[in-house]
């Protein structure tokens, strides 16, 4: 689980930029935190190029100074994008394994697990140069846009990225996605709307992603494209949860008096996750000591217990 968000501003950005958008933009990554600590980053467009700034540290040590990097400049950006990772693949020491992922002139931002990251590269005859598994989705973009990311790459993901001075979102549905449009035309989008609301911003609209379709921006707004989608998305997280089954989402009550305006009232929220099988171990069993003492020892729970997808197997095992 990681956490991403960031800042569209549409219209004339010579101008300076909104004085409440740098302390939104730190307010929110702050709040992403929550998503993922092992490593932080920031990319932003600049006179000069995208820069970026990413380290193995949490949101809240950074981002008070990449913040005030990114408006500093001569002009304020046309985009910033913030993540805050979770690590899954690749260590967060090596900083190209740390989100945004740079390569081909593209600034990329990920959320969620991608499995068939070695199938991908071999598909386009390349070598991996990171372990993140990320690096299977920035090669499809360079290799055939979008719609060879939703054909070829497995796994659950939310994405931003960004080219020149556009950016695009795009989720497949596996991984939270919201996007909310300011009453003076600009956009901030995030991993879910609470994230929006530690803004402190009023908003015109917050309208959750809606899986396969591509939204672009571009100082004249935004727009949107149906894009290809795989039908059957098998897993959604890091580790293997092919037990895990789609319950109906809980109804959300927005406080009243919230700072944050939410004007859709019918909004399409997508299934929650939940547990098929119990992965709790009873304490009153007779053999609860001898497995206290097995997770205390050097081997770790898989060596213990084997494949996650045999636990329910093992479960029922130790009951009889």
């Amino acid at each position: 689980m990681c956490g991403i968000g960031g800042y569209y501003r549409t219209g004339n950005t010579n101008k300076n930029a909104p004085k409440w958008a740098q302390p939104a933009l730190r307010k929110l990554w702050d709040s992403l935190q929550r998503r993922g600590s092992d490593a932080s980053g920031i990319a932003y467009e600049s006179p000069t190029g995208i820069r970026h700034y990413k380290k193995d540290i949490p949101a809240y040590e950074l981002s008070g100074l990449a913040t005030n990097l990114a408006f500093s400049m001569n002009r304020p950006p046309h985009w910033v994008m913030l993540h805050t990772r979770a690590a899954t693949h690749g260590k967060p020491e090596y900083n190209k394994n740390n989100h945004p992922v740079m390569g081909y002139n593209i600034a990329l931002c990920h959320n969620g697990v991608v499995y068939n990251k070695d199938e991908v590269l071999k598909r386009y005859n390349l070598v991996a140069q990171r372990g993140v598994d990320t690096e299977a989705i920035l090669v499809s973009l360079k290799k055939g846009g979008i719609d060879a990311v939703a054909k070829h790459v497995k796994g659950s993901m939310s994405i931003s990225w960004a080219k020149g001075q556009t950016m695009y979102l795009w989720t497949n549905g596996a991984s939270p996605l919201v996007i909310g449009e300011l009453y003076n035309g600009d956009y901030i989008y995030a991993s879910t709307d609470d994230h929006l609301m530690t803004t402190g911003l009023r908003f015109r609209n917050v309208f959750d992603a809606k899986p396969g379709y591509l939204y672009k921006f571009t100082p004249n707004g935004m727009t949107t494209q149906k894009t290809f989608l795989r039908k059957e998305i098998q897993t959604i997280s890091w580790r293997d949860l092919s037990g895990y089954i789609p319950v109906k989402p809980k109804k959300r009550h927005t406080t009243k008096g919230s700072q944050v305006k939410l004007a859709v009232q019918k909004r399409v929220r997508y299934p929650e996750l939940k547990p098929s099988i119990d992965y709790s171990m009873p304490e009153k069993h007779t053999q609860y000591e001898e497995w206290q003492q097995e997770l205390q020892s050097e081997y770790d729970w898989e060596s213990v217990y084997g494949d996650w997808r045999t636990w329910e197997k093992k479960s029922k095992e130790i009951k009889q």
